[in-house]
């Protein structure tokens, strides 16, 4: 058995009755040949009392891979983020990496990611969106260093608000004090992000795809879009703001930019694909843009997309509503 701290890289795995996405995910880990040939990289998995095949799978994994996968179990159910965190410090790895359950790694992917990892040992955080920037699509090999919240909220955007997007240093982030307190707003993620940059840390950043798509599950969402992105995740961005630690400019084009691409399709879903529970109180939850003239405008875009979609069922129509109204 290898010495747990000679790990580089801890992919930590929360999970909770996905058993099939589960073992397709960690079999597109444990076939890259830098976790087969090294031990630089542990995988941990933290299992929420499932009561699926999860158990049964991990055991498969963890009989193949002794050492070098990990799997603990709550001793009964709690929220996600307890979850999310237990996974997170139940690693040993120098960096250590939340993913998603049901976001299989591309083909050499992880070697790549490790290696990463490798060169930019004495950053703080190493960022992995799954794409280059909007305005940078074209640079599919993007690395890009991060020095200031500007910077960064520039370039991630609000892929920020992905778990399977950020690798932070072990040390960093036992530096932060209680690194989950924004749990009850669904980004304790982001927020240890921003306070380590905010404290003088570093990040390196890759627009290369490094994970597959996940597939859709219909219907899944239970929380409110608009609370969560309108509200929480731009309240959070704003203490920076406040504090002139990240530019204004930067946060008044991230509030157009999560209003038309995330709050407005997955708040009223047009397409009926992604919530499952009802989506209520926009107006108290947008309140933050009630000073930009385009919250008014997107009225508009609302009613014509609901139209077009909805009742003539004309999909094409997306793509131009869409130009019409998300740039400034």
């Amino acid at each position: 058995m290898m010495n747990e701290n000679s790990f580089l890289l801890s992919i930590c795995i929360p999970t909770f009755e996905r058993a099939s996405l589960l073992e397709q995910t960690l079999q597109s880990i444990v076939s890259d040949p830098i976790f087969q040939e090294t031990d630089k990289v542990e995988i941990v998995i933290s299992d929420n009392v499932s009561k699926d095949d999860t158990k049964k799978v991990c055991q498969k994994f963890t009989g193949l891979y002794p050492g070098k996968i990990k799997y603990v179990c709550l001793p009964f159910p709690r929220d996600g983020h307890v979850n999310f965190r237990n996974a997170l410090e139940s690693s040993n790895g120098l960096f250590r990496k939340l993913h998603n359950d049901n976001y299989p790694f591309e083909k050499g992917a992880l070697t790549f990611l490790t290696g990463l990892v490798e060169k930019y040992r004495e950053k703080e955080l190493v960022l992995c969106p799954n794409h280059p920037p909007a305005d940078r699509e074209g640079e599919k090999e993007l690395i890009e260093e991060i020095h200031d919240l500007s910077s960064l909220v520039s370039l991630m955007s609000y892929t920020i608000t992905w778990i399977g997007a950020i690798c932070i240093r072990k040390d960093a982030y036992e530096k932060l004090s209680d690194p989950f307190r924004y749990s009850h707003l669904y980004f304790p993620h982001i927020d240890y992000t921003l306070r380590t940059i905010y404290n003088g840390g570093k990040g390196v950043l890759t627009g290369k795809k490094l994970f597959c798509p996940a597939p859709l599950i219909p219907n899944k969402y239970t929380h409110n879009h608009a609370e969560v992105f309108a509200q929480n995740y731009l309240g959070i961005l704003k203490e920076y703001v406040e504090n002139s630690s990240l530019s204004r400019k930067v946060f008044e084009k991230e509030k157009r930019l999560i209003l038309f691409e995330h709050v407005i399709p997955y708040y009223f879903d047009f397409f009926r694909q992604y919530n499952a529970t009802p989506q209520t109180n926009y107006f108290y939850y947008t309140r933050e843009y009630r000073k930009n003239l385009y919250y008014y405008s997107s009225f508009l875009y609302i009613a014509f997309y609901y139209m077009a979609i909805r009742i003539f069922k004309l999909n094409k129509v997306k793509n131009f509503l869409l130009s019409l109204f998300k740039r400034p």
